[in-house]
Protein backbone atom coordinates (compact mmCIF):
# COMPACT_ATOMS: atom_id res chain seq x y z
CA UNK A 1 0.00 0.00 0.00
CA UNK A 2 0.84 3.51 -0.95
CA UNK A 3 2.95 5.70 1.58
CA UNK A 4 2.26 2.61 4.36
CA UNK A 5 -1.08 3.57 4.37
CA UNK A 6 0.02 6.78 6.69
CA UNK A 7 0.97 4.21 8.87
CA UNK A 8 3.40 5.30 11.72
CA UNK A 9 4.56 1.33 12.39
CA UNK A 10 2.93 -1.48 10.68
CA UNK A 11 0.07 -1.00 7.96
CA UNK A 12 -2.37 -4.23 8.49
CA UNK A 13 -4.70 -5.08 4.78
CA UNK A 14 -7.63 -6.43 5.23
CA UNK A 15 -10.59 -7.35 3.02
CA UNK A 16 -11.42 -4.03 1.48
CA UNK A 17 -9.57 -1.93 4.13
CA UNK A 18 -6.61 -1.51 6.27
CA UNK A 19 -5.82 -0.66 9.79
CA UNK A 20 -2.75 0.83 11.46
CA UNK A 21 -0.53 -1.73 13.96
CA UNK A 22 2.31 -0.94 16.69
CA UNK A 23 5.11 -2.65 17.75
CA UNK A 24 5.24 -4.17 20.95
CA UNK A 25 5.72 -1.68 23.84
CA UNK A 26 3.69 1.42 21.56
CA UNK A 27 -0.16 1.97 21.66
CA UNK A 28 -1.89 3.07 18.92
CA UNK A 29 -2.78 7.15 18.83
CA UNK A 30 -5.67 8.31 18.26
CA UNK A 31 -5.34 9.29 14.97
CA UNK A 32 -5.02 5.83 14.36
CA UNK A 33 -1.87 6.22 12.52
CA UNK A 34 0.79 7.34 15.12
CA UNK A 35 2.48 5.28 17.75
CA UNK A 36 3.41 6.41 20.95
CA UNK A 37 6.23 4.75 23.70
CA UNK A 38 4.18 3.07 26.78
CA UNK A 39 5.87 4.30 30.09
CA UNK A 40 6.30 0.59 31.33
CA UNK A 41 7.14 1.68 34.49
CA UNK A 42 3.96 3.48 35.38
CA UNK A 43 2.52 0.37 36.31
CA UNK A 44 3.49 -1.33 39.71
CA UNK A 45 6.93 0.11 38.52
CA UNK A 46 7.46 -2.20 35.61
CA UNK A 47 7.89 -5.35 38.50
CA UNK A 48 10.84 -3.85 39.64
CA UNK A 49 11.92 -3.88 43.11
CA UNK A 50 13.92 -1.15 43.18
CA UNK A 51 14.66 1.74 40.33
CA UNK A 52 12.79 1.06 37.09
CA UNK A 53 14.04 3.10 33.82
CA UNK A 54 11.63 3.42 30.99
CA UNK A 55 13.17 3.11 27.55
CA UNK A 56 11.72 3.46 23.72
CA UNK A 57 9.33 0.47 23.56
CA UNK A 58 10.19 -0.94 26.54
CA UNK A 59 11.98 -0.65 30.32
CA UNK A 60 14.74 -1.97 32.33
CA UNK A 61 15.47 -2.63 36.12
CA UNK A 62 18.48 -0.91 37.81
CA UNK A 63 19.98 -1.58 41.03
CA UNK A 64 22.00 0.65 43.85
CA UNK A 65 25.78 0.21 43.48
CA UNK A 66 25.51 -1.89 46.71
CA UNK A 67 23.17 -4.23 45.54
CA UNK A 68 23.06 -6.48 42.19
CA UNK A 69 20.05 -7.23 39.67
CA UNK A 70 18.82 -10.95 39.97
CA UNK A 71 18.48 -13.14 37.32
CA UNK A 72 14.64 -12.39 37.21
CA UNK A 73 15.86 -9.13 35.61
CA UNK A 74 13.47 -7.75 38.62
CA UNK A 75 14.58 -7.53 42.13
CA UNK A 76 17.66 -6.47 43.25
CA UNK A 77 20.05 -8.61 45.98
CA UNK A 78 22.58 -7.96 48.67
CA UNK A 79 25.94 -8.23 47.47
CA UNK A 80 27.11 -11.71 49.98
CA UNK A 81 29.87 -13.31 48.15
CA UNK A 82 32.40 -12.70 45.95
CA UNK A 83 30.85 -15.53 43.53
CA UNK A 84 27.78 -13.00 42.84
CA UNK A 85 29.03 -10.25 40.16
CA UNK A 86 32.62 -10.18 41.97
CA UNK A 87 31.10 -8.86 44.98
CA UNK A 88 30.62 -5.54 42.88
CA UNK A 89 34.32 -5.28 43.11
CA UNK A 90 35.91 -3.69 39.81
CA UNK A 91 38.93 -5.90 40.27
CA UNK A 92 39.60 -8.09 43.02
CA UNK A 93 37.25 -9.52 45.35
CA UNK A 94 38.01 -11.18 48.46
CA UNK A 95 36.23 -13.70 50.44
CA UNK A 96 36.36 -14.38 54.76
CA UNK A 97 37.20 -17.53 55.98
CA UNK A 98 33.01 -18.20 55.72
CA UNK A 99 33.09 -17.38 52.25
CA UNK A 100 31.50 -14.37 53.04
CA UNK A 101 32.14 -10.95 51.10
CA UNK A 102 35.01 -9.12 53.06
CA UNK A 103 36.12 -6.24 50.94
CA UNK A 104 37.41 -5.03 47.61
CA UNK A 105 41.01 -4.61 45.99
CA UNK A 106 42.71 -3.19 43.61
CA UNK A 107 45.24 -3.37 40.87
CA UNK A 108 48.76 -2.06 41.78
CA UNK A 109 48.94 1.68 40.03
CA UNK A 110 45.02 2.11 41.71
CA UNK A 111 43.47 2.87 44.75
CA UNK A 112 39.80 1.86 46.33
CA UNK A 113 37.24 4.94 45.85
CA UNK A 114 34.67 5.89 48.62
CA UNK A 115 32.25 3.56 47.54
CA UNK A 116 34.99 0.81 48.30
CA UNK A 117 34.23 -1.21 44.92
CA UNK A 118 35.38 0.87 42.17
CA UNK A 119 38.75 1.66 41.66
CA UNK A 120 40.30 4.56 40.26
CA UNK A 121 44.32 4.79 39.01
CA UNK A 122 46.98 6.69 41.17
CA UNK A 123 48.52 9.51 39.40
CA UNK A 124 52.40 7.89 39.68
CA UNK A 125 53.81 10.81 37.59
CA UNK A 126 53.35 12.87 41.57
CA UNK A 127 55.93 10.57 42.60
CA UNK A 128 59.25 12.16 41.60
CA UNK A 129 58.37 12.45 37.77
CA UNK A 130 57.14 8.91 38.27
CA UNK A 131 60.80 8.21 37.83
CA UNK A 132 61.33 9.91 34.54
CA UNK A 133 64.08 11.91 33.40
CA UNK A 134 61.75 14.53 31.34
CA UNK A 135 58.04 14.28 30.74
CA UNK A 136 55.69 11.78 32.87
CA UNK A 137 52.22 10.78 31.59
CA UNK A 138 50.01 8.59 33.63
CA UNK A 139 48.71 5.33 31.80
CA UNK A 140 46.11 3.85 33.51
CA UNK A 141 47.91 3.74 37.03
CA UNK A 142 51.40 3.40 35.35
CA UNK A 143 54.02 6.09 34.46
CA UNK A 144 55.60 6.40 30.86
CA UNK A 145 58.15 8.31 30.28
CA UNK A 146 58.49 10.51 27.09
CA UNK A 147 61.82 12.04 26.13
CA UNK A 148 61.56 15.71 24.95
CA UNK A 149 64.36 17.65 23.52
CA UNK A 150 63.61 20.58 24.92
CA UNK A 151 66.73 22.09 22.27
CA UNK A 152 63.92 21.23 19.03
CA UNK A 153 62.18 24.30 20.24
CA UNK A 154 63.03 27.97 19.61
CA UNK A 155 65.36 28.40 22.80
CA UNK A 156 67.03 31.17 21.65
CA UNK A 157 70.42 29.92 22.29
CA UNK A 158 73.13 31.84 20.22
CA UNK A 159 75.66 29.06 19.93
CA UNK A 160 75.17 25.84 21.06
CA UNK A 161 72.06 24.04 23.14
CA UNK A 162 72.25 21.34 25.78
CA UNK A 163 69.19 19.01 26.23
CA UNK A 164 68.93 18.07 30.29
CA UNK A 165 66.22 16.53 32.54
CA UNK A 166 63.06 18.87 31.97
CA UNK A 167 65.11 21.88 30.46
CA UNK A 168 68.17 22.48 28.71
CA UNK A 169 70.43 25.51 29.38
CA UNK A 170 72.69 27.34 26.21
CA UNK A 171 76.19 26.96 25.82
CA UNK A 172 78.85 29.05 24.07
CA UNK A 173 82.05 28.14 21.53
CA UNK A 174 86.09 28.18 23.20
CA UNK A 175 86.38 31.99 23.74
CA UNK A 176 83.13 33.09 24.99
CA UNK A 177 81.19 33.40 27.93
CA UNK A 178 77.66 32.99 28.35
CA UNK A 179 75.81 36.87 28.67
CA UNK A 180 73.51 37.31 31.71
CA UNK A 181 70.41 36.42 29.78
CA UNK A 182 71.40 32.97 29.64
CA UNK A 183 71.26 33.02 26.09
CA UNK A 184 73.73 35.04 24.21
CA UNK A 185 78.03 34.62 24.22
CA UNK A 186 80.28 37.30 24.92
CA UNK A 187 83.60 37.41 23.29
CA UNK A 188 86.25 36.30 26.95
CA UNK A 189 88.63 39.07 27.68
CA UNK A 190 91.74 37.40 28.23
CA UNK A 191 95.69 37.42 27.02
CA UNK A 192 97.54 40.23 25.78
CA UNK A 193 93.37 42.29 26.71
CA UNK A 194 93.98 42.14 30.03
CA UNK A 195 96.20 44.00 31.60
CA UNK A 196 98.79 43.38 28.51
CA UNK A 197 98.90 39.79 29.36
CA UNK A 198 101.33 41.14 32.67
CA UNK A 199 104.14 41.97 29.82
CA UNK A 200 106.22 45.32 30.91
CA UNK A 201 106.96 45.83 27.48
CA UNK A 202 104.79 43.99 23.85
CA UNK A 203 102.61 41.49 24.71
CA UNK A 204 101.45 38.59 21.57
CA UNK A 205 98.36 36.20 21.69
CA UNK A 206 99.13 32.87 20.14
CA UNK A 207 96.59 30.67 18.11
CA UNK A 208 96.31 28.07 20.79
CA UNK A 209 94.67 30.98 23.32
CA UNK A 210 97.68 31.56 25.07
CA UNK A 211 100.23 34.70 25.33
CA UNK A 212 104.12 35.71 25.41
CA UNK A 213 105.31 38.38 26.28
CA UNK A 214 108.40 39.90 24.13
CA UNK A 215 110.90 43.14 25.06
CA UNK A 216 111.93 46.41 22.75
CA UNK A 217 115.31 46.55 21.26
CA UNK A 218 118.13 46.41 23.85
CA UNK A 219 116.18 44.30 26.51
CA UNK A 220 115.98 40.87 27.38
CA UNK A 221 113.53 39.34 28.71
CA UNK A 222 113.50 38.15 32.61
CA UNK A 223 113.51 35.13 33.50
CA UNK A 224 109.78 35.18 34.68
CA UNK A 225 109.20 35.73 31.25
CA UNK A 226 107.23 39.02 31.46
CA UNK A 227 109.77 41.69 32.84
CA UNK A 228 112.30 43.25 30.72
CA UNK A 229 115.82 44.62 31.69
Amino acid sequence: MANNGGCEHECVNTIGTFYCRCWPGFELAGDGNTCSDIDGCATANGGCSDRCVNTPGGFRCDCPSDLYLHSDGRTCGKVTSCSVDNGGCDHECEDDSHGEFYRCRCRSGFKLSENKRSCQAIDPCLDNNGGCQHHCTNNHGRAQCQYIDECSKNNGCEHFCENIKGTYRCKCREGYQLGRDGRTCEEMLGGCQVGNGGCQHDCYDQPDGGHICKCRLGYILAADQMLCH
